[in-house]
């Protein structure tokens, strides 16, 4: 498993962190679901409805605009896909929650050094927002205080008896993310940048968005 772990361990971080450092938490509790997998039961982030991506994956929701997206036509597609394309340059996509959205660390551009990557959710309607917390624990388990303080406490029991080292010992002691540009507006900027270069020019450094999966990083 050590072996094992380790070279997945390597694979997660260069495809879906692109290659930046692990944070000691989302490590400890990658190895933690795999543990329980191992051992033929749910890990408590699965029963608590996280599960972890797999290496080079982004989750249903990213890949649905990456491939272009059915609601949407011409240059506008293409844009958005574009835009998702440079999203994740900057992001990097780790787990799936309940409802489909994807849990993702915001590499933002400008980003301050004397705070750690904010968590943000890409969801159903297409939009991005922050997650609470300093760190992945900490934004799961407030995704899991929206199920009520029952889920909130057991899973805060199991991560710690898992060797995860959680910090909050409620949900009101998650403090609200740091962060300098929210993605959402950046994203946006992006679009319409992308529809400025389209409507004016044949855009011919913008891919098809079938072209854009699997060139992201």
């Amino acid at each position: 498993m050590t072996d094992g772990f380790a070279f997945l361990l390597e694979d997660f971080r260069r495809r879906n962190l692109g290659g930046r450092d692990m944070p000691e938490d989302l490590c400890r509790s990658l190895r933690l679901e795999l543990d329980c997998e191992r051992n033929g039961r749910a890990g408590p982030l699965k029963q608590a409805g996280i599960t972890f991506l797999k290496p080079g994956e982004v989750g249903d929701v990213a890949r649905s605009v990456l491939t272009g997206r059915d609601d949407l036509s011409g240059t506008t597609r293409l844009a958005c896909a574009a835009a998702m394309r440079d999203m994740l340059r900057l992001s990097g996509f780790v787990a799936e929650e309940a409802r489909g959205g994807a849990i993702a660390y915001w590499f933002e551009p400008e980003h301050a050094p004397s705070y750690a990557p904010a968590l943000m959710l890409f969801d159903r309607t297409l939009s991005f927002s922050m997650l609470p917390g300093g760190d992945f624990v900490e934004a799961v388990l407030k995704l899991a205080a929206d199920q009520g303080n029952d889920m909130f406490g057991r899973l805060r029991t199991e991560l710690i008896a898992g060797g995860v080292n959680v910090r909050a010992e409620t949900p009101e002691a998650i403090e609200p993310a740091q962060f300098e540009t929210h993605p959402q507006i950046f994203y946006e900027r992006l679009v319409q940048t992308y529809l400025a270069d389209l409507s004016s020019t044949s855009a011919p450094g913008i891919a098809d968005p079938v072209q854009t999966l699997g060139t992201h990083r």
